[in-house]
Parts: structure tokens; C-alpha cells; sequence
């Protein structure tokens, strides 16, 4: 009992999060059905298929999932086949580099849980599934992962700080009527 206490509930099979998102580089989001979505990190912010800035306001929904997910329970044995199954058919596969060419964590992402409670996740190579969740958060991490890419985008035309802005001109076309 001791040293089960001592282990808690981290093992290398429920290592789904990073410490901090200092540390990752690059997220690639694979999709059985969608295209390949790929954040690069640039600078503070963070690149969209090496071609688009990424909007913070829906990234920190994939910085906060990597970070702060937790288990929420371990599924029943009887259901882990379908789980698995599930994964296999639909899942979203997530890798997550540092500064190398392999990933640090790449885990896969099956259906939300009946409730909603929770989503349905495996680490790569692990055997056994886990209902992961964000504590606070009622509800499933899947949609977090499954947006499509403009989502993802920035949303700004232009963006220049306020004081290198000495004015604004807006010109409308006359109505000729």
C-alpha cells in the first residue's frame, strides 16, 4: 500500500500533458477525415501550416488541454475493445515535439464520454484507454482538437500597434442613385 501511495495516479501510460507549453514547438493534429493541421511556434505566437498567424483566443483551448487535462476516471474493462475501436475508426491522433525531430507525447483522441463529461484517450504504444477532462470544464476535450482550420486563423486583416498608427482614413463609395 505504501508504495502504491507513493506512485499516485501518474504512470507512463496517463502521461497525456507537458509541464509548461515553453517546451513545445510544434502540435501536428491529425484527422481521419480533415486535413492535417500543424502549429509551429514563432516568436510569442504561433504559426497555422507555416502560413497563417494563429488567434490566442482559441489557442489557449489547445495550451490548456495539453496542460491541464486531467483523469477523470479509467473506463470499464468491458468497454476498452470499443473504446479502441472507436479511436481506431475516428480518432485524432496529436503530436506534440520539443526541439527535435521525434514527438515527446503523441496520444490520440476518441469520442466523448456518454455524459459529456469527459473524452476518451489513449497515449501512444499504451494499451488501456482513460476518460481525460479539464477540471473546471463540464464538458469533452474532442471539439478542442476537431476545428477546422479557419478557426484556428487570426482573425485581424492588419495588426499594428497603437502608437505606430498616426491615423485612419475610410473612404465610402458614393451612393449614385
Amino acid at each position: 500500500k505504501q508504495e502504491a501511495k507513493k506512485k499516485g495516479i501518474v504512470s507512463a501510460d496517463r502521461g497525456f500533458t507537458v509541464k509548461s507549453m515553453d517546451e513545445v514547438k510544434k502540435i501536428v493534429i491529425k484527422h481521419k477525415k480533415l486535413q492535417p493541421l500543424i502549429f509551429t511556434k514563432k516568436g510569442n505566437g504561433w504559426l497555422l501550416n507555416q502560413k497563417y498567424a494563429v488567434d490566442p483566443g482559441v489557442f489557449i483551448n489547445v495550451e490548456k488541454v495539453l496542460t491541464d487535462m486531467r483523469m477523470l476516471y479509467i473506463p470499464p474493462a468491458g468497454h476498452t475493445k470499443t473504446i479502441m475501436k472507436s479511436i481506431a475508426e475516428n480518432g485524432i491522433q496529436v503530436d506534440i515535439y520539443g526541439g527535435g525531430e521525434q514527438p515527446i507525447k503523441m496520444f490520440f483522441i476518441g469520442t466523448d464520454v456518454q455524459n459529456g463529461a469527459g473524452t476518451h484517450m489513449i497515449l501512444a504504444g499504451a494499451t488501456q484507454p482513460y476518460v481525460m477532462h479539464l477540471p473546471g470544464l463540464d464538458g469533452g476535450l474532442r471539439s478542442r482538437f476537431e476545428q477546422p482550420l479557419n478557426n484556428y486563423r487570426d482573425k485581424f486583416i492588419y495588426q499594428f500597434p497603437e502608437n505606430e498608427i498616426a491615423s485612419i482614413k475610410m473612404e465610402y463609395p458614393k451612393d449614385n442613385f
